[in-house]
């Protein structure tokens, strides 16, 4: 059954209060899971609230957050526009079972979004400014795109971006790409090169992820194998997503439990 996990678990839906979307401009859903440090999920809402595209909905999952965050996200959902607010009272993950907070806080969040396309943010992470407008732009101009992406930069703790961390050399696609070609060159070990990500990026249409079950465990995979494979997949180098690396990521304390990620049995 399609989104069994999510439509079986228990958490509380709080509509958009202040809602002022645009009629005649697709509306962009852009969800953050949020659990801890609650400086970088203040800095990542930010570089949401500063895009140059203003018809985006804000979706705040509360994964179960400690106190400070979840007063918040309460206090920043009864007093913005756009922004709609999801609560679990039980925090969603498992160290025997890490996907389990995608299975339900991305695909219930999903569920829930109006958008016309859907992107994920992770509680450390930043988008450039323009970062919405040029996703939504991809789609509008070529109706066979079906996911978006932007060039990933790492930051450190600090957000000071690494200078050699620019993966346009992982990430030499053209701005309209068949979507099989990505895929055949990510299973190949990328000999052509055409994607390169730390992670999770892609903007999926919203119609697409609902037909296709949504979000699974591997989805920083998944997005290339399970989606961009079902047409065009667009990509704007001058969108950016910044990913945060820090002591407190959760693949770093992952590793440091003994798990093995797919991609390094792969290589094995």
């Amino acid at each position: 059954m399609l989104f069994s996990e999510a439509k079986s678990s228990v958490y509380k839906y709080e509509p958009v209060i202040n809602q002022k979307f645009e009629k005649d401009k697709p509306i962009f859903s852009i969800f953050i899971c949020c659990y801890y440090n609650l400086d970088y999920i203040r800095q990542s809402i930010k570089s949401v609230l500063d895009q140059d595209y203003t018809n985006i909905e804000l979706i705040l999952v509360d994964n179960g957050a400690h106190l400070d965050v979840r007063e918040y996200l309460r206090e920043f959902y009864k007093n913005s526009t756009n922004t709609a607010l999801v609560t679990f009272e039980v925090n969603q993950f498992e160290w025997s079972d890490t996907g389990k907070g995608i299975a339900t806080c991305w695909n219930v969040a999903l569920l829930h979004a109006k958008g016309d396309y859907i992107s994920y943010l992770g509680y450390d992470d930043l988008f450039s400014s323009s970062y919405a407008s040029r996703m939504v732009n991809l789609f509008l101009e070529n109706p066979a795109c079906v996911t978006a992406a932007p060039m990933p930069y790492s930051i450190n703790s600090l957000g000071e971006v690494d200078k050699q961390s620019g993966l346009r050399d992982l990430n030499t696609r053209d701005r309209y790409t068949d979507g099989m070609d990505i895929a055949i060159d990510l299973i190949e070990g990328g000999p052509k090169k055409l994607f390169g990500a730390p992670g999770e990026i892609f903007a999926i249409r919203r119609d697409i992820l609902l037909k296709y079950g949504g979000y699974d465990r591997i989805s920083d995979i998944s997005q290339v194998l399970k989606y961009a494979i079902l047409g065009v997949s667009g990509f704007d180098s001058e969108a950016a997503v910044y990913w945060r690396h820090h002591d407190k990521q959760l693949n770093r304390q992952s590793k440091s439990k003994g798990a093995i990620f797919y991609k390094t049995s792969k290589k094995g």
